[in-house]
């Protein structure tokens, strides 16, 4: 009898967790951003989200859409479908968490095969002080921040570890080596100017002033910024004079 009560009161532990567990659907990350984490609720985004990196530290995704974007924190492998940077995913289930200020979407079922493939995602162009007054507009978005210098010039790249960079203001912020064993770790840190592609990132930790990174992909991310020449510099009015012989020998050849 003791055990037909314990089973008795099992089952209705399931229905109860079962009753109260529920699926919203929402059409975009933007909506999805909204909702509060940490409760049972099982949220559908039926719109396409494209992929824009992952890692398989916590088989971690970044997807985003034409709205926002948002991290999949998938510690337990529940996706098990193999997708491309570019692939386009759609009718993504999960309950929404927050890691040290991180949204995260933890997924409660396998969303299937690519709906789309190939998709090409151009970052956002902002400036640090954009980054830095508005940083949960751009959370865990493909963003570019054009003309950083890093202060630790000449050094290596290292995992996990912060790097400051400034922008041509002195405005400052955070670069964080962030995803793990990246093609750029272990190589020299640029002692020019470089436009920077990569992922908005957080965590909110104490001991840490700045909790808002930019994190590249891949070294490709990660390329030397154009030289820029003041209008009326001597190097303008060099380089118009220049053209000038130039095209004057050309007249010259011709007649």
């Amino acid at each position: 009898m003791k055990k037909i009560t314990v089973f008795l009161l099992a089952a209705l532990m399931v229905i109860n967790l079962n009753m109260w567990s529920q699926t919203t659907t929402v059409a975009d990350i933007a909506t999805l951003r909204t909702k509060a984490p940490g409760t049972s609720i099982v949220y559908k985004l039926v719109g396409e989200a494209v992929l824009t990196y992952q890692q398989t530290y916590r088989n971690q995704k970044y997807v985003q859409d034409a709205t926002a974007a948002i991290q999949i924190d998938d510690n337990n492998g529940v996706i098990t479908t193999v997708y491309n940077v570019g692939d386009g995913i759609s009718q993504i289930e999960g309950k929404l968490t927050e890691y040290l200020g991180m949204l995260q979407f933890q997924p409660t079922a396998d969303p299937g095969a690519a709906t789309s493939t190939g998709n090409v995602v151009v970052p956002v162009v902002i400036t640090v002080p954009e980054f830095v007054a508005n940083f949960e507009n751009y959370e865990a978005q493909l963003i570019r921040i054009n003309n950083l210098t890093f202060a630790m010039a000449g050094g290596t790249f290292t995992n996990g570890w912060l790097y400051p960079v400034t922008d041509p203001a002195s405005n400052s912020m955070t670069f964080k080596a962030a995803f793990y064993n990246v093609d750029y770790i272990g190589t020299t840190i640029p002692s020019d100017p470089v436009d920077i592609v990569g992922i908005a990132t957080q965590r909110d930790e104490v001991a840490k002033s700045d909790v808002h990174f930019i994190t590249a992909r891949n070294q490709a991310d990660i390329t030397d910024s154009p030289l820029a020449v003041p209008l009326g510099s001597l190097a303008i009015i060099i380089t118009v004079l220049l053209i000038s012989m130039v095209l004057v020998i050309r007249k010259g050849n011709l007649v």
